[in-house]
């Protein structure tokens, strides 16, 4: 029978302890072979919770049970798989579409309808177990936040932390950092100055101090130390919108030392408030500006954004970093808006769509897709022949150890080298094979996308704007504008294949509570 093999560890700290990926691994390697069994694939996630179905090693896994060769799942505990009932259901369902057996190691239940319902009982206790240990956490949290201790890892700009005995444990407090503290108060007191985000942003850039952690600053990262409310002295802590209790978050008052006065707070919370309700530049979803988010700065990489000049009478695609840090970190491109969404919009009509253009683009494309695919299946060949060669090495290394010629501690070392030489050939195949899936996703049929094109080039000359945004961000990669030209970067325009959607939803439903709710 052939088997793969999934193991997880939702924590580093869960990793260090017998239940480690490499512990999980032997466990079940040993048993397989003690079985008979075969194992085509391993596949591992490392700190991903199980109560969410985007693990990159589980889609690996299903999408190598796709592809057939597969009899049976084999896992060290079925919480390992998931700790979550609809995720546990989806792969339970996808397994059963394709003919595979779960098997767990410390679980004993069969295809029956009395062993579905045990391991449906095992599924139910392992999210029981979850959701417990996610509200104790959330508990213990608030606890030592409540306490004067601060609960979390890194502390904010500003401040630094201490080490502090509470009983035989050692707990962290916020005290103010020497440093930054007073750049801080300083920012607080620019601000009720009149100076906006972005003024105070320059000042200090101009003068050389650096974030902490080394980068210049930034109009958003004034706007969020300005409204933390950890600098008055408080620390709010969120909690699960599904959490059981105290659903609110919880705000405590003077936890620790202030670096602004209460009062100054709450004058420049009423300034930024007054500012957010006054009419100013239109958000990103009404953006009148067709090429954002695809427009970038020749000079220094960066984003352009829209920036208006003269009460609004001219408009302009502007280096976001020059506009918001100053000249110092960018000399700046600025241009147009009428000119350069002309210039882009003529020569996607005249050039990128042409007929001739995409026919000849086609060809090319495919012409290097087929090259990929003939190369890939080369080296899957090569693979293929190097993993029989290695398993048929490790097969005469058993018999050896079976028949008693040579003793473990002689053929240890080298069983151990082979199996680590035989997992790197299966990672590389799988890369392979999903490579090799992607590139014959992504034929193209010249009709098509003659076809596509011409639909495509009605709704740019016709469409509505958000309409012509949708469709220069399917087709345009970038548009990098420099002093003297501007380079539009592209993809063929074909339509998209519908995403796989490996494990479908089982029930409509919410998100439980848990780690990623804290």
């Amino acid at each position: 029978m052939n088997v793969v093999l999934y193991a997880r560890v939702s924590s580093h700290k869960q990793a260090e302890k017998d239940l480690s990926i490499g512990a999980q691994l032997r466990a079940l390697r040993g048993f397989a072979h003690e079985q008979g069994w075969t194992v085509v694939g391993e596949f591992v996630d490392k700190a991903v919770s199980g109560r969410t179905a985007k693990r990159p090693g589980l889609r690996k896994m299903l999408r190598r049970i796709r592809r057939g060769g597969v009899d049976a799942v084999l896992v060290w505990k079925l919480d390992r798989l998931a700790r979550n009932v609809e995720v546990a259901a989806a792969i339970d369902g996808f397994l059963r579409r394709h003919g595979v057996k779960l098997i767990s190691l410390h679980e004993s239940f069969d295809d029956s309808p009395q062993g579905r319902f045990i391991a449906r009982t095992f599924e139910n206790l392992a999210e029981f177990y979850s959701n417990n240990l996610s509200q104790d956490i959330c508990r213990g949290i608030r606890e030592l936040a409540q306490r004067g201790f601060y609960p979390h890892g890194r502390p904010p700009i500003g401040y630094t932390t201490v080490t502090v005995k509470d009983g035989t444990a050692e707990r962290k407090k916020l005290v103010p950092d020497e440093v930054y503290g007073p750049i801080i108060q300083r920012i607080f007191s620019m601000y009720l100055s009149g100076k906006g985000g972005r003024e105070i942003a320059n000042i200090l850039n101009e003068e050389g101090i650096l974030t902490n952690t080394g980068k210049r600053w930034s109009s958003q990262r004034i706007y969020s130390i300005l409204r933390n409310p950890i600098y008055v002295g408080d620390l709010v802590l969120g909690m699960s919108p599904h959490s059981s209790e105290n659903q609110k978050p919880l705000w405590l008052r003077d936890v620790h030392e202030p670096l602004v006065s209460r009062e100054d707070f709450e004058k420049v919370q009423a300034i930024l408030s007054f500012r957010a309700q006054t009419p100013g530049a239109p958000r990103w979803h009404s953006s009148p500006y067709l090429l954002t988010g695809l427009v970038r700065c020749g000079k220094c990489g960066g984003a352009l954004c829209g920036t208006a000049a003269k009460s609004g009478q001219f408009h302009y695609y502007t280096c976001n970093r020059h506009y918001k840090e100053g000249k110092g970190s960018c000399p700046g491109i600025r241009v147009r808006q009428e000119k350069l969404e002309a210039f882009v919009l003529d020569k996607v009509l005249t050039v990128i769509l042409a007929p001739e253009n995409l026919e000849r683009l086609v060809e090319l494309v495919n012409e290097e897709l087929a090259h990929d695919i003939k190369r890939i299946d080369e080296e899957l060949q090569r693979i293929d022949r190097e993993i029989t060669t290695q398993r048929a090495r490790l097969a005469r290394l058993f018999d050896a150890l079976e028949t008693g010629k040579l003793g473990i501690e002689d053929l240890a070392p080298r069983i151990k080298e082979l199996r680590k030489a035989v997992e790197k050939l299966e990672e590389r195949k799988e890369e392979l094979l999903e490579a090799r899936d992607t590139r014959e996703v992504f034929q193209v049929d010249r009709e098509t996308v003659l076809s596509y094109a011409r639909d495509l080039k009605g709704v740019l000359e016709h469409g509505s704007l958000s309409e012509q945004k949708a469709f220069l961000a399917g087709l345009i990669k970038k548009i990098v504008i420099h002093e003297d030209k501007v380079e539009i970067e592209y993809r063929l325009p074909h339509p998209k294949p519908k995403e796989d959607e490996l494990l479908p939803p089982v029930l409509q439903s919410i998100t439980s509570g848990g780690p990623e709710g804290i």
